[in-house]
């Protein structure tokens, strides 16, 4: 009764390993962040975003009002200040060796990309 009980165990274990390891999104098998690169690419993101020809096919693709295009003027300025924060952020912290919180990691590593 015992050997079976450890042999399921066992195979339950050997299911649970396989399937978080199918799970896993691959960049935790990927090279460690470069966080440099990764600011250059969240800064030039943040500059794409308030291009005006940008901010012209975003409002023109949505056909909004005069209240509609401030709200997408708002949001894009938002998002710039938003990513050129975070940006800076991830070279502070890359010149003090603080580590780099997961969320802001995951989207960092995509934005290398």
């Amino acid at each position: 009764m015992k050997s079976c009980k450890s042999k399921i165990l066992r195979i339950g274990l050997s299911i649970v390993l396989l399937l978080s390891l199918l799970i896993l999104p691959h960049q935790v098998f990927a090279a460690p962040l470069n966080p440099e690169k990764a600011s250059q690419k969240t800064e030039r993101a943040a500059d794409i975003i308030v291009q005006d020809n940008q901010k012209e096919n975003v409002k023109r693709q949505f056909g909004l009002n005069e209240h509609g295009s401030e709200l997408v003027d708002k949001a894009r300025d938002r998002a710039n200040e938003k990513l050129k924060s975070l940006a800076d952020k991830t070279r502070e912290r890359q010149n003090t060796g603080e580590s780099i919180p997961p969320d802001q990691k995951l989207f960092l590593e995509k934005m290398e990309r």
